[in-house]
C-alpha cells in the first residue's frame, strides 16, 4: 500500500515536472484583420484580429489587450482589454482564422482626420509560457473621416478668402480672445497641419471667440476678414495664421506725448494695417514706408500698427518714452 502510493506520488510529480514544457509555448503574436493598412474609416471604427498562427507559438491565448495610439503625437487615446475564458487553462477554444478581438470603438474617441495607429496585444496563454512574443503587437494606422484641413463640425475645408488661424499652447498657456473679422467657426480634428480640439471653456459667437490653451492647440477658420488677435500672455502660445507664425505689433502714442520714429526690421513680412489692430486704431500715412519685412514710420498722436508672417521682428524707438509697443495684445 505504501509503495503504491509512493509510486503514486512519484507519477503525479513526473507529470507535473512534464506539464511545464507542455504547455510552454508563448501565446502567438496578434496579426489585425480590420482595418486595412491606410484605410480611411469612421470615427467608430471595428478592430478585428486574430492570430499569426505559427507552429511555435500558442494561438488560443488568454489576455487580449487594444491600444489606439495618435500616430503624431504617440500619445495613447483609447485602451480596451479583455480576458478569454473562465478558467485558468480551459473555457477558451481556437480554430484557423477565430477572431480574438472583435471591437468597435465608442463615440467621441477619435477625432476627424486624424491618423492612429491599432496596436493588439496578446499575453501568455497559460501562467507556464514563456514570454517569447511578449510585446510584440499586430499594427495597423487608419485615418478617421473627414476633418482634414477643414472644420472638423460641418465638414467645410477653408474656402477662397478664407483664413485659419491655430492658437498652440507654448510654457503655461494663455487666454486669448479673437474679434474683430469675418464669422468663426472653431475646428475639433486638424487644421492647417496641426492637431486642434474644442474644449468647454471655448466659447465662440459668430465674430468672437474666448478661450484657453495650455499644452495644445486650438483653430479657427474664418469666412471673410482677418480678425485681430490678443493674447491674455503674449509668451503662453504661439499663433499661426494661414499656416505662418503671426504677430500683430502696435506703436502707440496717443496716452504719451512727444511721438518717435520708428522701424520694424530682420523679422517676418509685414503687412500694415489701416483700421483697427487689437481694438486700437491704427492708420497708415504718407511717412509710412514698408517694404516686405521692413517698415520706417512715424507715430505723434496716434498709432501704427503692423501684421507680421513670419519671425519676430526687431523694434527700435529713435524716443522710447513716446510710445508703447504693444505686441499680440501686451506692452513690452
Amino acid at each position: 500500500m505504501i509503495r503504491s502510493t509512493l509510486s503514486a506520488l512519484a507519477l503525479s510529480a513526473s507529470a507535473l515536472a512534464i506539464a511545464p514544457g507542455a504547455l510552454a509555448a508563448p501565446a502567438c503574436p496578434a496579426e489585425i484583420v480590420s482595418p486595412s493598412s491606410g484605410a480611411t474609416v469612421s470615427a467608430t471604427p471595428t478592430i478585428q484580429a486574430t492570430a499569426d498562427n505559427r507552429s511555435d507559438c500558442d494561438p488560443n491565448v488568454k489576455d487580449v489587450r487594444l491600444e489606439i495610439v495618435e500616430a503624431d503625437s504617440g500619445n495613447t487615446v483609447y485602451e480596451h482589454s479583455y480576458t478569454r475564458g473562465e478558467g485558468l487553462l480551459t473555457g477558451r477554444t481556437w480554430s484557423t482564422g477565430m477572431l480574438l478581438l472583435d471591437h468597435q470603438i465608442p463615440s467621441g474617441e477619435l477625432s476627424a482626420g486624424e491618423t492612429y495607429r491599432a496596436e493588439v496585444y496578446y499575453d501568455k496563454p497559460t501562467p507556464f509560457a514563456f514570454d517569447n512574443y511578449a510585446g510584440v503587437a499586430g499594427t495597423t494606422t487608419f485615418t478617421v473621416r473627414g476633418g482634414g484641413s477643414g472644420d472638423g463640425q460641418t465638414g467645410v475645408p477653408p474656402q477662397p478668402g478664407d483664413h485659419t488661424i491655430v492658437i498652440s499652447g507654448s510654457g503655461g498657456g494663455t487666454g486669448y480672445t479673437i474679434f474683430g473679422g469675418g464669422r468663426l467657426e472653431q475646428v475639433d480634428g486638424r487644421l492647417a497641419g496641426r492637431r486642434v480640439s474644442e474644449q468647454g471653456n471655448d466659447e465662440v459667437d459668430d465674430d468672437i471667440a474666448r478661450g484657453a490653451v495650455g499644452g495644445g492647440s486650438d483653430g479657427f477658420i474664418v469666412r471673410g476678414d482677418l480678425p485681430s488677435i490678443v493674447l491674455d500672455d503674449p509668451g503662453g502660445a504661439v499663433i499661426e495664421v494661414d499656416g505662418e507664425t503671426f504677430i500683430q505689433i502696435v506703436i502707440d502714442s496717443q496716452t504719451v506725448s512727444g511721438g518717435s520714429d520708428y522701424t520694424l526690421s530682420g523679422g517676418g513680412r509685414l503687412e500694415q494695417i489701416d483700421g483697427h489692430l487689437m481694438g486700437i486704431a491704427v492708420s497708415a500715412h504718407g511717412n509710412d514706408q514698408v517694404r516686405d519685412n521692413r517698415a520706417d514710420g512715424s507715430v505723434g498722436e496716434g498709432s501704427d500698427g503692423y501684421r507680421v508672417y513670419g519671425a519676430m521682428p526687431q523694434i527700435s524707438l529713435a524716443d522710447p518714452a513716446n510710445a508703447v509697443v504693444w505686441v499680440n495684445g501686451e506692452p513690452r
